[in-house]
């Protein structure tokens, strides 16, 4: 297979060159203007015609990329959007907890009250009184760890959502 570059040593005119151009009319060296015979020049252009089919390969690679990548992308978005709407569910969840033991704890310190008071007046016993005393304090821890887990969900939803929740649940503003 011969090179399609010059041999070294062969002129671009010479007929043993492979890549001989067209032969110059004579006399344009010596035309100013003209070719300097010291120089040369020339322009090579390699087009495939045919490629084997790849670049269609190519284009339908990239186009899968693409579409796969798409799909990547909505499959984070519903996965973010689920992960939000669980702890927004699990906040409103800690909420109706906490709302419930707040009312226990208001029902048992009334309880309480009125046992102090039925026993001042000698309608109860030192039992009685005990009982209702220890039901306030459990009702007190009860609505204490509602407490800590609203905030708890409070917190997991403003990390999954990016957002910052407690100070506008809270009414605190920025304090700065």
């Amino acid at each position: 297979m011969r090179s399609p570059w010059p041999r070294p040593g062969s002129t671009p005119n010479s007929p043993s060159s492979p890549t001989s151009p067209a032969r110059l009319p004579a006399g344009f060296l010596a035309q100013p203007g003209g070719l300097d015979p010291e120089k040369s020049f020339g322009l090579r252009i390699n087009w495939a015609i045919f490629d084997g089919f790849l670049t269609k390969g190519a284009i339908r690679e990239a186009q899968a990329e693409r579409s796969r990548a798409d799909q990547n992308l909505a499959d984070a978005r519903e996965r973010m959007i689920e992960t939000v709407t669980q702890a927004r569910l699990e906040l409103e969840r800690a909420a109706a907890e906490l709302h419930a033991r707040s009312r226990t704890v208001q029902l048992s310190r009334r309880a309480l009250e009125l046992a102090n008071l039925r026993y001042d007046e000698g309608g109860s016993s030192l039992l009685e009184l005990s009982d209702a005393r220890i039901a306030w304090q459990i009702a007190q821890a009860y609505e204490a760890r509602a407490r800590r887990d609203y905030f708890a969900a409070l917190a997991l939803l403003e990390r999954t959502s990016g957002r910052p929740l407690f100070r506008e649940i809270s009414g605190q503003g920025d304090t700065r």
